[in-house]
């Protein structure tokens, strides 16, 4: 019943949404919404909490290893609680950083519901490039430049 009610709100954001794309995995309760600015949002129906979680991947460039740990931990730091982020959090799952929206089903509205899925693509697009703006201006290992000798 949920996963109806969430398709059919899905259905009727299309118009102010104007999504790329909009499609429901048909095994699982789980939508993706690909948006025109190229960011993508999943939704995920978690039944046995009735909540619906909007989440959003962070660029692969900042892979989950021991170079960008500062990053990571600075954006966990800014999106412990999500009291700055609108509600935004973010997490970490086998792929590298994920943003995340929780929105209980007692709440789901058309207003809740898009407001969730822009804060979670306005968020990603956001830390995407304050990430990458931040990778790119820390130092890096010298290039190695034996390429460039000349053999004496």
């Amino acid at each position: 019943m949920d996963e109806q009610i969430i398709t059919d709100a899905l259905e009727q954001l299309a118009s102010q949404l104007q999504p790329e794309s909009m499609v429901k995995q048909d095994d699982q309760p789980l939508w993706y919404v690909g948006l025109p600015d190229d960011s993508h949002v999943v939704l995920r129906y978690l039944e046995d909490q009735r909540k619906l979680v909007c989440s959003s991947s962070i660029s692969s460039t900042l892979a989950v290893d021991e170079t960008n740990t500062d990053l990571h931990e600075w954006l966990l730091l800014e999106t412990q609680d999500g009291a700055e982020t609108g509600g935004v959090c973010c997490g970490l799952d086998e792929d590298g950083i994920v943003l995340f929206h929780s929105l209980p089903m007692a709440a789901l509205s058309l207003a809740t519901l898009s407001e969730s899925i822009l804060a979670v693509s306005s968020a990603t697009r956001f830390w995407n490039g304050t990430l990458s703006d931040a990778a790119n201006d820390r130092p890096h290992p010298p290039q190695d430049d034996f390429g460039q000798m000349m053999r004496i």
